[in-house]
């Protein structure tokens, strides 16, 4: 048997994979990353050493038949990703290993493959994915014809933390005073929702503007602040405004979840699709999944979102399935020209980094 190792140290995740040709998951583990320590030094050095940790006892045992590597080495920040790109390159430098090099995005978009028959796909394939640093759809004709046809901005641009799972970190903490981790608003909410009412549900009137095919949320952040003093919650007593939270969440995410079947929808006209997919973190949302599920059973589709929690985040599983197909594509001498990966983090991260951090 042979296998594909997959590493991805994108952002806030160090994660490390093993799959097989037929997306069969061996390992997939993870440690978190401290992206505030302002320490470089002991940054880097624990980064490094974690990333190592996890790949040691894998290819202690699987070594001889692991044939490919797979990394992210684009589409991240500049002191997270290189990290796991050095470390796979040098990995297949010593050990002679095929190599390849995956979009952090496009490897959401395999979460889905993890696990299951590869040859039960039917392309050509609609995917939402959604994450803190994006809300995109994807439209895939085959392996090798990935496009993304449509981006959902909720916050500025494609130069800022524009994804649906950083407004719901923002609502969470800034919103509604909860006290959370970064990347754990989408869940928090999703509980708070599971004991509430949609009872704001025709509240909420969103200004969305349809820009090149994109679709962009208009000061989304000031209207939810107002909407939330509107509906009169910073003048509840502390048993009232429990229940107005799970009942704001409700309304919200049913909200919001419809506007992006609306969003599908739209992109199915154009693209008739047979498959409809969610990845990315909020492939774990269940109230998502569960309106993805009826609206593709309405519309003769099939549907599909990751079979597991740990396949829906950050990993190096995602990212070894997605490596092994963009490979199969290659032709031979392809293949030998990829031996050395070169690393290319996201340029919009950097301008972020620099605006909010290195002005003084």
């Amino acid at each position: 048997m042979r296998y594909i190792l997959g590493i991805d140290t994108t952002f806030h995740t160090c994660g490390v994979g093993l799959v097989d040709e037929g997306g069969k998951v061996f390992a997939n583990e993870k440690i978190s990353i401290d992206l505030t320590d302002e320490n470089a030094e002991r940054f880097f050095g624990r980064h490094l050493k974690d990333t190592l940790s996890l790949v040691k006892p894998i290819m202690n045992k699987y070594s001889k038949d692991i044939f490919l590597i797979s990394v992210v080495n684009q589409k991240g920040p500049f002191h997270s990703m290189p990290v796991g790109a050095i470390v796979a390159n040098t990995l297949s430098y010593f050990l002679d290993k095929g190599i390849v090099g995956v979009d952090h995005e496009v490897g959401h978009l395999y979460s889905n493959w993890l696990d299951r028959n590869q040859i039960d796909f039917k392309f050509p394939i609609v995917s939402l994915s959604i994450s803190g640093a994006h809300t995109n759809i994807w439209l895939l004709k085959g392996h090798d014809d990935i496009v993304l046809a449509r981006r959902i901005f909720f916050q500025g641009d494609e130069a800022d933390f524009s994804g649906l799972g950083a407004l719901f970190d923002w609502l969470c903490y800034y919103g509604l005073g909860i006290g959370i981790k970064k990347g754990e608003g989408g869940a928090y909410l999703e509980r708070l929702a599971h004991d509430g009412e949609p009872k704001y549900y025709h509240h909420f009137d969103f200004d969305i503007k349809s820009e090149n095919g994109n679709f962009k949320f208009t000061n989304v952040r000031n209207y939810l602040l107002g909407k939330i003093k509107e509906l009169g919650y910073y003048s509840l007593n502390s048993r009232e405004y429990g229940q107005f939270q799970k009942d704001f969440a409700r309304s919200l995410l049913e909200v919001l979840f419809d506007l992006l079947i609306k969003m599908i929808k739209e992109a199915i006209s154009n693209f008739w699709p047979k498959e409809i997919h969610l990845a990315g973190g909020a492939g774990i949302n269940k109230i998502l999944a569960d309106k993805l599920n009826k609206f593709c059973q309405s519309e003769n589709l099939i549907f599909r979102a990751p079979l597991k929690a740990d396949f829906c985040g950050d990993n190096g599983a995602m990212t070894a399935i997605a490596g092994y197909y963009q490979w199969k594509s290659l032709s031979p001498k392809e293949r030998e020209e990829k031996k050395f990966l070169p690393i290319k983090p996201s340029n919009w991260y950097y301008k972020y980094y620099a605006d909010k951090f290195l002005k003084w």
